[in-house]
């Protein structure tokens, strides 16, 4: 009677196709993740100022004032305006707290105190959100929370 050599028994767990398909798909995002919310505190948004970043702005007065001077782009003309089409149409329209407040000069009477935040949609989004009518897009101004 011959013994055949042993062989050790492998522990190892296979993963499964669908499991292996899974956490390649996942991946990109958790990685993704991580790296936006790194901790330099430098990465900012095109599209959103935060509370911090208007805190970080002492001696500020105004809503416009702030988008003046951390999100200029926001405040240029989009697109072209026809001779029957209103010059403002041109600009974004601006909202408080998600509802319509005016044209830009409204920035103007929004005392920084006030200003939580700011989100700039694009034609695009505000259409999504609010109906036609912003070829420009809108600049949406939320409030302090106290």
């Amino acid at each position: 009677m011959s013994t055949s050599p042993s062989r050790p028994v492998s522990r190892m767990r296979t993963v499964s196709p669908l499991t292996l398909v899974l956490i390649l798909i996942a991946l990109p995002f958790l990685v993704g993740a991580c790296a936006s919310t790194g901790g330099s505190g430098t990465s900012r948004s095109s599209t959103f100022i935060s509370t911090e970043e208007i805190d970080a702005r002492p001696g500020l007065q105004t809503a416009y004032e702030v988008i003046e001077q951390l999100r200029p782009n926001w405040l240029r003309t989009r697109g072209s305006v026809s001779l029957q089409a209103p010059a403002e149409a041109s600009y974004p329209i601006i909202f408080m707290n998600g509802r319509r407040l005016g044209d830009m000069n409204m920035l103007r009477s929004i005392p920084i105190s006030d200003v939580g935040s700011a989100r700039f949609m694009s034609a695009r989004e505000a259409t999504t959100l609010h109906g036609t009518g912003y070829p420009a897009g809108i600049i949406d101004i939320s409030t302090r929370r106290d």
